[in-house]
């Protein structure tokens, strides 16, 4: 059943936060040419009200189940003239025709709305296997909030830059009207960037013996159209059609003179890539090496300090050493040192015990009694 209910919070969570999510962020740029007062920037609005309704599931997990909730995640997250929050409508429009609108053919031939059907049995389940899934889907929906709460907010994430309860620096709250406005219309996600990466692994994967500049020559091309041509109208074709015959002649000539040179410094450039690679890989085994080498050295210290007298082998001789030590900082790091014996010289890492907790330290008393009751009954065994 543990299986079930994660199915269902997972597409929970794809349908009605990582979908909207996607295409706002995917979309900014076309509403900001539209005319739609939204920029990369009003991203913010969108993830503080998913901070705002984590916070809700987070003390109540039914609500996670609460459709109407679900539903209304973004609705605030524009403005009308009067400065009302009010839903951004084209999201509104793309939500409804995907549940309402956007048909699939079933296998019986007849025509469906899948998910709306899927919505329904996410929210409305009819199907017993769903319906026992319910309380289990609760308390996994406040691991989600927490989970997403904590990875929001982490000060060493990006995330954490666009929170205005942190007076995240790319925050809607840290937005003023100058930015705003020179960003509408600008992308939000790093495409560009992307595509061209994107291409290259596509010709590789195609034609397994092509070098990198060619594939990356294919990629570049495709992207900015240069071969592209529009028989009806010419003044719309690639940059090398809209050449001379003169012009694009002479461009093949020298492309195919320059070729070998260019062949030749871009095998250098990649063997010395690899190398440097290989280079660093050989600089972290070392390290790794000598790491082990520390750490077992420090076991097998620790070994030799248990078949020692320095090592407190019953319940008895621990309870009396412990006794003889008269501060508690001598206690505390005594106790410290025969919990180490065993989980570092012996590696019983399940027997360790945490020196604090939530930032309070264990008492010495408190580790004492982990190393008698827990630790040393495991030496007999």
């Amino acid at each position: 059943m543990e299986m079930v209910s994660l199915c269902r919070v997972m597409a929970i969570l794809h349908f009605k936060i990582v979908m909207p999510m996607r295409w706002l962020a995917g979309n900014t740029h076309f509403l900001g040419q539209c005319g739609i007062d939204w920029s990369p920037r009003s991203m913010g609005k969108a993830i503080d009200a998913l901070e705002a309704a984590m916070m809700v599931i987070e003390e109540d997990g039914s609500k996670y189940l609460d459709e109407h909730f679900m539903n209304n995640i973004f609705s605030r997250i524009h403005s009308d003239s009067h400065g009302n929050e009010i839903p951004l409508q084209p999201l509104v429009d793309v939500m409804t025709y995907q549940y309402e609108h956007k048909q699939t053919e079933a296998i019986d031939g007849s025509k469906v709305l899948p998910f709306d059907q899927l919505n329904a049995e996410l929210f409305y389940p009819q199907r017993q296997e769903n319906i026992e899934t319910t309380e289990t889907v609760n308390l996994m929906a406040i691991e989600v909030a927490e989970t997403i709460l904590k990875e929001l907010r982490d000060p060493r994430k990006a995330t954490s830059d666009y929170l205005s309860s942190k007076e995240g620096q790319f925050s809607w709250g840290q937005t003023t009207d100058d930015e705003h406005g020179a960003m509408l219309g600008k992308i939000a996600t790093n495409d560009p960037a992307e595509s061209p990466f994107a291409s290259l692994t596509q010709q590789l994967q195609s034609f397994g013996r092509l070098l990198g500049i060619h594939a990356s020559a294919v990629g570049h091309a495709r992207i900015n159209g240069d071969f592209n041509r529009d028989v009806d109208n010419e003044s719309n074709s690639g940059a090398y059609h809209r050449l001379s015959p003169e012009m694009r002649e002479s461009l093949m000539k020298f492309a195919l003179k320059v070729a070998p040179a260019v062949r030749k410094s871009e095998k250098t450039s990649l063997n010395i890539q690899r190398e440097a690679k290989q280079q660093k890989q050989d600089q972290l085994r070392k390290k790794k090496i000598i790491a082990a080498q520390l750490e077992y050295t420090k076991a097998l210290t620790y070994v030799d300090m248990f078949y020692s007298d320095a090592c407190w082998r019953t319940k008895t001789h621990a309870q009396r050493a412990f006794n003889n030590l008269s501060s508690t900082a001598a206690r505390l790091n005594a106790v410290k040192e025969q919990i180490r014996i065993r989980v570092i010289g012996f590696g019983w890492n399940n027997l360790h015990h945490p020196w604090s907790k939530n930032g309070v330290h264990y008492s010495p008393a408190d580790l004492l009694k982990h190393l008698i009751n827990n630790i040393i009954p495991q030496q007999n065994k």
